[in-house]
């Protein structure tokens, strides 16, 4: 699996869109940030472009990847934020030139594409991380948390962190990490950014869903094989989750624990990643143990 890089003082960070449009006066508060971590930022030619929703063509997008992965200077890309329009992409990039040009692509949501892309098709990790967006959708002592987290990570390689006791049960050792948006994770199935998860812990998270919604993109994910070999289904934020006049009857945990069951493998709730102000990094692909409600991450 590839290496990837820390980051020093003086290292470039870029900032892309590969989904909806952002503006600059959302990107402030994730600028600060850098510059308290000591990081330049590049930002790519159309980061402001409009095309409707979209944060311009598609074509502006891959040219943006293209430009960005090509920069040896640069180290991490974040991207803006999520909401739709990354699949849209995937294909089209020049990805060789991450290999040529290591460096952590970031995000969550939508970005989940991109992290099952990228560890599925070339076996290269990526962080499943806030997005510079986030800086002005939370701000309270979780969120600083998560910040704080992201930069310790992106600066020594090395993520551990305390897990809610619901976890308490679990205990494992190096078992590779994958998962993402639940939504996101559905949209994928039958194309060549999936592939089954033998020998690992699966997450997800998901927000604005109708609970029956829930219980279908995880019936078809069970259908489509995503779970074959998995070793332990885990949820963040299942967030502003919606039923119908007629109850479904469960709360999205207990549809996934009841998914969870049905495979035979544990299921851990409350995990920190998500549509939530306490959403901590993950290392796609690295190895991950838990034991004693605390989980550790290591490169493969």
């Amino acid at each position: 699996m590839l290496n990837l890089p820390k980051l020093n003082s003086g290292d470039s960070v870029g900032i892309l869109a590969p989904a909806r449009k952002v503006s600059l006066v959302e990107m402030q508060g994730f600028a600060q940030w850098c510059e308290k971590n000591k990081w330049d930022i590049i930002f790519a030619p159309n980061l402001f472009a409009d095309n409707n929703q979209f944060a311009g063509t598609d074509e502006q997008k891959i040219q943006d990847f293209n430009t960005l992965l090509s920069n040896p200077k640069i180290k991490a890309i974040f991207c803006a934020r999520g909401g739709y329009g990354s699949a849209r992409i995937i294909d089209n990039i020049n990805w060789n030139l991450l290999k040529e040009n290591p460096k952590w692509i970031c995000g969550y949501s939508d970005i989940t594409a991109i992290h099952q892309h990228l560890l599925n098709r070339f076996e290269i990790p990526s962080l499943h991380c806030l997005m510079p967006l986030s800086f002005v959708q939370y701000n309270n002592q979780e969120f600083i948390s998560s910040t704080e987290l992201t930069a310790q990570f992106l600066k020594t390689g090395e993520l551990s962190y305390s897990l809610p006791d619901s976890f308490s049960h679990i205990d494992c050792n190096n078992l590779q990490i994958n998962g993402g948006n639940l939504s996101v994770l559905y949209s994928l199935l039958g194309s060549d950014s999936m592939k089954s998860n033998q020998n690992r812990i699966i997450f997800i998270e998901d927000l604005d869903e109708y609970l029956y919604h829930i219980d279908r993109m995880l019936n078809s994910l069970k259908r489509g094989q995503f779970f074959q070999g998995a070793k332990m289904l885990i949820s963040g934020g299942l967030t502003e989750m919606h039923d119908n006049t007629i109850p479904f009857g469960k709360t999205a945990e207990e549809i996934v624990h009841e998914y969870a069951q049905s495979i035979h493998i544990p299921y851990a709730s409350n995990f920190p990643v998500g549509h939530i102000a306490k959403n901590f990094p993950i290392p796609i692909g690295w190895l991950a143990s838990i034991k004693q409600n605390r989980i550790t991450f290591a490169q493969p």
